[in-house]
């Protein structure tokens, strides 16, 4: 940790009328209880971090985004300009105690708004300069809200393009009025110039807070690209999660990310520490489930101090109370149990649930050998959840609703293994599965593979391979290779052999082939 405390921005940052610092040490004070041992007042730099690497068996990067972006404009280096980490940082010490009556902040982030809130406590006239509207703030719509009913004015589609002090001074600020026009990468409308729009606004002090860069030096955007399932980045054994992957977020983004790289790098260390994570039984019966999913239960209006009272740093929302908790805890439905949310919002029932067999699977790797082949186990394929889903490529439309209202922020139609119900439909498509009879065809990108049940064996073929297992087992019983190829891995053939089980008796996989 670079600072002499921890928490990072959530501590030294995020002000205290939204988050205590007593909440934030008691969640200090237990990760330090389970044995944690911190050091304090040490950057890593690249000298560092290789000893990191070299050292331990995995590395989890953490550090937030805490450069501030630059408006790249003349006179943002004034006296009166201030960056918005630091003047949080500044408040939350009791360091500023003063800003001015009047002040203008740049952006329309949850930073800005943070910012905005803060100076609004410090006594001053706040004004939002934001380029585009309200609509397109990446802010959230909450704290938006709150900043107006707290009496800070946002002044849209403005862009600044210099800052002057003048002779009494102030700062002040050239603007240039935008409209928008098509959406650009980001999915935002893109703000233009309108010409001859530009105009002057005076303020005490001007706070830019349009964005954060990460502070390693020696790493890049690039080498910390995760894989979305696991946390782990480009680099062997180095996780990473937060504002230092997503650029500028929220807090329960980034506890969300430590907690997912947490159970990956538990899954990689059971063999090699015994470490075992608690399996928790299944608590909800699928018919449970159905019956909590068809009453909506609304949840509780979330408890704020009313606008008026909002004149100091004392904490806007409240804490739930014990029978409020309880309550908003009771209308959890269990998705991590049994989740067909994405089945009931599908306006074409494209998305199909099932119950799967729990199983262990044994993977192996064939290899040719002077003697003809040899099969060693590399791995398992563990079913460790009944209930599954699958996409129906002949009713789905993609039309995203099951993106939409995923609570898991995830992409059924196109995570789902994909079945086609005709000959013809899966034909048409570049990948998929078809299953018909005692054959499961798949395909991806022109690559085709076959898994055929024949009496008390599986046939698994490809363009490289012909493979003969046991039904029961999966033991490899013969094995031929093709073009050249002299060795294979299993795991395609075992999740087809998954996939065949758990869905060849299924009703709609027992049409004829058209």
């Amino acid at each position: 940790e670079a600072k002499p405390f921890s928490g990072g921005l959530v501590s030294d940052a995020i002000p205290v009328f939204r988050l205590t610092d007593d909440s934030i040490q008691n969640d200090i004070n237990l990760v330090e209880s389970t044995g944690v041992k911190i050091h304090y007042s040490t950057t890593v730099d690249k000298t560092l971090f290789e000893t990191l690497q070299n050292k331990y068996n995995y590395i989890y990067l953490g550090a937030g985004a805490q450069n501030n972006k630059k408006l790249q404009i003349k006179g943002e280096d004034l006296p009166n300009v201030i960056e918005p980490l630091t003047f949080l940082s500044r408040v939350r010490r009791g360091e500023m105690e003063t800003i001015g009556n009047r002040v203008a902040v740049i952006g329309g982030g949850n930073t800005a708004i943070d910012v905005a809130r803060t100076s609004r406590r410090l006594g001053a006239e706040v004004t939002i300069v934001y380029r585009r509207t309200m609509k397109e703030m990446p802010a959230d719509i909450e704290e938006i809200v709150a900043s107006l009913d707290e009496g800070i004015r946002l002044e849209e589609l403005t862009a600044p393009e210099r800052i002057i002090a003048d002779r009494n001074g102030n700062a002040v600020m050239t603007c240039t009025r935008m409209e928008l026009e098509e959406v650009d990468a980001s999915g935002r409308a893109r703000p233009v110039k309108i010409e001859d729009s530009i105009f002057d606004m005076e303020f005490d002090t001007i706070i830019p807070a349009i964005g954060q860069d990460i502070a390693f030096d020696f790493l890049t955007w690039e080498d910390l690209r995760v894989n979305p399932e696991t946390n782990e980045t480009k680099m062997a054994k180095v996780f990473a999660g937060g504002d230092v992957v997503r650029g500028a977020s929220s807090v329960i983004n980034a506890v969300g990310d430590g907690r997912k790289a947490a159970l990956n790098i538990i899954q990689s260390s059971e063999s090699q520490a015994n470490v075992n994570e608690d399996k928790t039984p299944l608590r909800l019966e699928k018919s449970e489930y159905q019956k909590k999913l068809a009453i909506r239960e609304y949840g509780l209006t979330t408890p704020h101090l009313p606008p008026d009272e909002r004149i100091n740093f004392n904490l806007v929302t409240r804490t739930l109370t014990k029978d409020e908790a309880m309550k908003e805890a009771a209308r959890c439905l269990y998705c991590d149990d049994v989740c067909d949310v994405c089945v009931s919002v599908c306006p074409n029932l494209s998305n199909l649930s099932y119950m799967a067999k729990q199983k262990v699977y044994p993977v192996y790797r064939v290899e040719q050998s002077d003697d003809g082949f040899t099969a060693n186990q590399t791995g398992a394929f563990q079913l460790s959840q009944e209930p599954q889903i699958i996409n129906i490529g002949d009713f789905c439309n993609e039309c995203g609703n099951c993106t939409t209202f995923c609570p898991t922020s995830g992409d059924p139609y196109k995570t789902k293994p994909r079945f086609y119900l005709t000959k013809e439909t899966f034909d048409a498509e570049p990948s998929g599965y078809f299953l018909h009879g005692n054959e499961l065809v798949f395909k991806s990108d022109g690559d085709t593979s076959s898994l055929e049940m024949i009496d008390d064996s599986f046939m698994f073929t490809n363009n490289d391979v012909e493979i003969i297992m046991n039904k029961r087992s999966l033991e490899v019983m013969s094995v031929k290779f093709f073009n050249g190829k002299s060795e294979l891995d299993l795991s395609q053939a075992v999740e087809m052999v998954v996939l065949f089980e758990n869905l060849n008796k299924i009703p709609i996989f027992q049409n004829e082939v058209k």
